[in-house]
């Protein structure tokens, strides 16, 4: 077994982007997302199966391996997976105080941050808190795309979109809807908050009656609205695109001319010849005459081809700095390998 190390240029890291469109839809009480997760927490665990590996998976004795058949499910050890939804918090009474340092600190973005000024002050008025689990988004809210929708028997009464990319959520619709070109909240790209102020009414104008505020955002789920009203017949619904960092690991693997082209397959050598070694109490003797089947093709039945040492490379193993296994790439079809031959491996990992 030959084992080469990583020359600097071999290794390559980056980070993938994607930005995947997260939709939730609060009615009657319940949240349904456009990613499922599981509603509660649930233990698991992981299942492989025994192929032609000669070593079992870590946990596993070799001695019970062997007595498996081919095909044979292997449970290994059991892991938790948990519950991630919306959390929405309705503060009545003014913010809380423990908001302040925040908001302050993204007021640099647009003053709608603050936690007070002459005109408003976050710790005395009606509030709504959004709270969105860093499972949906990521590591960031994407700027722009935060989309708040209000909708009374199925339809749509006002819409809130940060088209400044600034963080504010001013109303956009429908066009000359009640407060139209308003700023009713503002959302915490890297915290994954939205908190909502907008205290005004954004039905009286659309469906002919006065029923609720962006305040009111989420009815059912964890908060209660601020008066009475028909929110039986409401439906809330947000919409954004998160940012998903993925770190790549692109190595490349080289398999240079002359090397690996040495086998301890027993096929490797020619067949009915006599492998093994002389062995007494002080000698051991390996067979000097013991000969390489020769694999090199040719377009003749006679004479044979030229010898030449082939090898077949079915898989190249990632080791750490102790020689331990930490990867394996296998190759969809081996690649047979003449001493001529040189041949370089790209493989990618996604971390």
């Amino acid at each position: 077994m030959s084992i080469y190390k990583f020359s600097e240029s071999d290794i390559i890291r980056n980070v993938a982007r994607s930005y995947p469109t997260q939709k939730f839809v609060i009615y009657d009480s319940y949240l349904h997302t456009s990613q499922v997760f599981p509603s509660s927490s649930m233990e698991m665990s992981s299942i492989t199966y025994k192929d032609s590996n000669f070593d079992g998976p870590e946990g596993v004795s070799q001695t019970s391996y062997n007595l498996l058949q081919y095909g044979d499910a292997i449970v290994g050890s059991s892991y938790s997976i948990y519950s991630a939804s919306l959390a929405i918090t309705r503060y009545l009474t003014g913010l809380s105080a423990s908001y302040e340092n925040l908001c302050n600190n993204n007021s640099v973005y647009s003053t709608h941050y603050s936690y007070s000024t002459q005109d408003w002050n976050k710790g005395a008025q009606d509030c709504t808190v959004v709270s969105i689990p860093s499972a949906f988004y990521g590591s960031s809210i994407k700027k722009g795309t935060a989309n708040l929708k209000f909708y009374f028997t199925g339809t749509m009464v006002a819409e809130l979109k940060d088209i400044r990319s600034n963080g504010e959520l001013i109303q956009v619709g429908p066009e000359g809807s009640n407060s139209s070109g308003s700023v009713a909240g503002v959302v915490f790209y890297e915290q994954g908050i939205i908190l909502l102020t907008g205290s005004w009414d954004i039905t009286e104008e659309n469906v002919g009656a006065s029923f609720g505020a962006w305040t009111d955002f989420g009815y059912g789920l964890n908060t209660t609205p601020a008066s009475e009203g028909d929110y039986a017949n409401f439906t809330s619904e947000l919409e954004f695109k998160g940012v998903h960092k993925t770190p790549i690991i692109t190595m490349f693997c080289h398999a240079p001319k002359g090397e690996l082209n040495h086998s301890n397959n027993p096929t490797y050598v020619q067949h009915n010849q006599n492998p093994y070694p002389m062995t007494s109490s002080t000698e051991y003797i390996e067979s000097a005459e013991i000969l390489i089947k020769n694999n090199n093709d040719t377009n003749y039945l006679t004479p044979t081809s030229e010898f030449d040492k082939i090898t077949y490379i079915t898989k190249v193993n990632i080791y750490d700095v102790d020689k331990n296994i930490i990867g394996v790439a296998k190759l969809a079809r081996p690649l047979k390998k003449a001493e001529k031959d040189e041949y370089t491996f790209k493989i990618k990992v996604d971390i």
